[in-house]
């Protein structure tokens, strides 16, 4: 892990042990990872990955909200079953291109995915080993196992998956992408501590929406332009445009002088009609062509 974050492009990766956890300065980084420990105190900065993290029975507010155990009775110490299991992959962004890896792990802690988070891993029991979302502003992911306790981190699947991991805890966009096409949904990340996010429209006209559960969900975008998202001091600009599908209409209605109308075809509709009367004949010649070659081949013979 520690050699997928200095080959993640970071200038700086420190490694601290548990006893010196409570005076290192966490809020110097930009993502913080515990391995098999969680803190007294949710860290006020940075992103988080928990990493096989031992859960008190008697613990506090905030990690009932970011660990749920779905039924603690079937598992031994601290809810890990103490046996083989074999944990697939969800289709997310984090399993993006292994979608349909599979591996077998000891020790797994089978986790209830949180409201705020979507699962990445799944147990054969429909559990899950390792989920991720947007918590209080900050993006989150949990593994429930040991990296030890698997030969996932030897197979070529693992770097991607670290790829992927590592994209989205480093840093919390606003936004998932800047270019959208008309009719499709923006997903608004919490970011920081902004309860409220305002999505301006290319019309000027303004939308509020509420971060309370840690996102929202913007649907108005019929109309092509240039738009912008902001929550608090920060602003995030995307587009909408039309699918080139849709904005290569074949035919054009005019309305003329004598309010008459006439249609007519469009000019990339007869660039796309030109060019399937250029292709269909040159298709042709080439069969005229491997045809005479084979007659004058089977001539030779």
């Amino acid at each position: 892990l520690e050699k997928a974050l200095m080959l993640s492009g970071n200038k700086t990766v420190d490694k601290v042990t548990p006893k010196d956890l409570e005076a290192a300065k966490t809020d110097e980084y930009n993502l913080i990872v515990y391995d098999g420990i969680v803190p007294d105190e949710f860290p006020d900065t940075g992103n988080i990955i928990f990493i096989n993290p031992g859960i008190a029975k008697e613990s506090p507010g905030w990690q009932q909200e970011v660990f749920i155990f779905k039924d603690s009775t079937n598992h031994n110490q601290n809810n890990k079953q103490g046996k083989a299991v074999l944990v697939k992959a969800v289709k997310c962004d984090v399993t993006e291109y292994i979608e349909d890896y599979s591996f077998s792990c000891l020790d797994v802690t089978g986790f209830d995915t949180p409201a705020w988070a979507s699962s990445f891993f799944n147990t054969g029991k429909g559990l899950s080993a390792g989920y991720i979302g947007n918590y209080n502003g900050r993006m989150v992911a949990v593994t429930g196992f040991d990296l030890h306790n698997t030969d996932f981190p030897l197979q070529t699947e693992f770097p991607i998956f670290m790829y992927n991991l590592l994209r989205k805890t480093m840093s919390v966009q606003i936004i998932e992408k800047t270019v959208y096409n008309a009719g499709e949904a923006v997903g608004i990340q919490k970011k920081k501590q902004a309860e409220e996010a305002a999505v301006t429209k290319p019309d000027g006209t303004k939308e509020i929406y509420s971060l309370g559960s840690g996102m929202a969900v913007f649907t108005d975008t019929l109309d092509a332009g240039l738009y912008y998202v902001e929550e608090g001091d920060d602003r995030m600009y995307f587009t909408v445009s039309f699918p080139e599908d849709e904005s290569d209409v074949s035919k054009e209605t005019l309305i003329t002088s004598d309010k008459n109308t006439k249609t007519e075809t469009s000019k990339t509709a007869s660039k796309n009609i030109s060019k399937k009367m250029i292709v269909m004949p040159v298709l042709a010649l080439l069969l005229v062509l491997l045809m005479a070659e084979w007659h004058i081949y089977r001539k030779r013979l």
